[in-house]
């Protein structure tokens, strides 16, 4: 909870003095992330890898920590008991996925052959991934020749969980209404006997974007070029009014020409301009300030905001900037995260522009924080060269900014009650950005 604010502390950013208290004051403990472990609902479209492999080390670019798979669901942490299932939303607003909603019975069925490796017009190649609830299967598209990922949901365990239809019901309607070139493509939705199914592009190549970065592929011109596609890929979204909450290195897949493709809309869901969210989901290595301090409420656009810039940082470092503490502790790394507290490495040059973008997307004050569209319109991503100084040890403590290219993006209109309980003065400072 918010700690009060009395007219004697005006003179202090609402922000700074929320933070200071959480963070200096050890009775108050920043909220804790459920560490559960087994993945999300991601769609694994490359086979898995351990933990204890992803941690190798192949080249300087190899040092990437991946702490755990958690990741928080949002029928594990809510944030308001008013909320226990999902944002704003109650199970009558839902209706039944399976066998309820006109659009479930609109889908068509298929029937799976004897052998079970042809369901309908799809002849299944091989298993590409299994997820908590679902499997990933690579097929061929007999009528066109194409290779298409064919993400199979059980329709027990959906019949079983009222929480886990309403993210599907969410997965399934967003990813058929988004076109982007560096979007998963959907093809199409239909059911057989047991299962729920999405046919969608199948993307061949590098595999996840943490391979793509562990195996020594990413300098810096191309976490440039990479990284602006997945800017362009988030500010779409953003501008739909969709929120991913889930943008992390395995939920970007890299193609064999070198381009990125946002997957994985398990955690997705769509917004109104200003509207503030109250259940915490993504996973904890990227998950932003607002989410580990346990506020009231944060904007989806800052959210995956913070959430580019961890992926900014690994694909420039080859390390993500908020890692455990010895042992694996988390709440050292908390605190990090809470206080934008990282370091540049001595032994990688990066450009001060490129910096100034990670600075920018890192900012602990998401009234302050740059969007994904503002960083499409920075200095490092809006010329075709690459000739800025670098710099070379470097700590940084959440202090530095970066001058705002405010683009098309307005200031979101919320309920000021609904703002202060954010932590935030938005009266003396700049409101978040959203997109209409």
């Amino acid at each position: 909870m918010v700690t009060s604010i009395t007219m004697m502390e005006a003179d202090v950013p609402s922000y700074e003095r929320y933070r200071r208290i959480s963070i200096v004051n050890p009775s108050v403990k920043p909220a804790k992330i459920r560490d559960t472990q087994h993945s999300s609902t991601a769609m694994d479209m490359f086979p898995p890898k351990t933990v204890g492999n992803r941690r190798r080390v192949v080249s300087a670019h190899s040092r990437l920590f991946r702490h755990s798979t958690a990741v928080i669901h949002p029928s594990e942490t809510p944030l308001s008991p008013i909320s226990p299932v999902s944002d704003n939303t109650t199970m009558e607003d839902i209706p039944d996925l399976i066998s309820h909603t006109p659009e479930m019975k609109t889908r068509p069925v298929y029937a799976v052959s004897s052998n079970g490796l042809e369901i309908g017009p799809y002849r299944i190649e091989r298993k590409l991934g299994v997820g908590s609830f679902s499997e990933v299967k690579l097929a061929t598209d007999t009528r066109t020749g194409q290779p298409v990922a064919l993400k199979m949901m059980s329709k027990q365990m959906l019949r079983e969980s009222e929480r886990l239809q309403i993210c599907v019901q969410r997965e399934i309607e967003i990813t058929e209404a988004v076109r982007h070139p560096n979007i998963v493509g959907f093809i199409e939705a239909f059911e057989t006997s047991s299962h729920l199914v999405l046919v969608l592009e199948y993307i061949s190549g590098y595999g996840e974007l943490y391979d793509y970065i562990v195996d020594g592929k990413c300098s810096v011109a191309r976490a440039r070029d990479l990284f602006y596609e997945l800017a362009s890929a988030v500010a779409y979204l953003h501008s739909k009014n969709i929120c991913h909450r889930d943008i992390k290195l395995e939920n970007v897949l890299v193609d064999s020409s070198h381009h990125v493709h946002i997957c994985d809309f398990g955690l997705a869901r769509t917004f109104t301009p200003g509207e503030v969210f109250k259940t915490r989901c993504g996973s904890e290595d990227y998950a932003c300030p607002e989410i580990i301090l346990g506020c009231v409420g944060y904007n989806p656009i800052n959210s995956d905001s913070w959430a580019l810039g961890v992926i900014l940082f690994a694909m420039l470092v080859g390390e993500l900037p908020f890692q455990p503490g010895p042992g694996g502790a988390v709440k050292p790394m908390y605190h990090k995260i809470a206080r934008g507290d990282y370091r540049w490495p001595s032994n990688i040059d990066v450009p001060e522009d490129a910096k100034d973008v990670v600075r920018a997307l890192l900012q602990p004050n998401p009234s302050r924080r740059m969007t994904a569209l503002e960083a499409l319109n920075s200095p490092w991503l809006s010329r075709g060269d690459n000739k800025a100084g670098v710099c070379g040890n470097e700590h940084h403590d959440g202090s530095g900014s970066i001058n705002k290219c405010h683009g098309s993006s307005t200031a979101a209109a919320a309920e000021p009650d609904v703002m202060r309980g954010l932590g935030l003065d938005f009266m003396n400072g700049p409101s978040p950005a959203t997109y209409s």
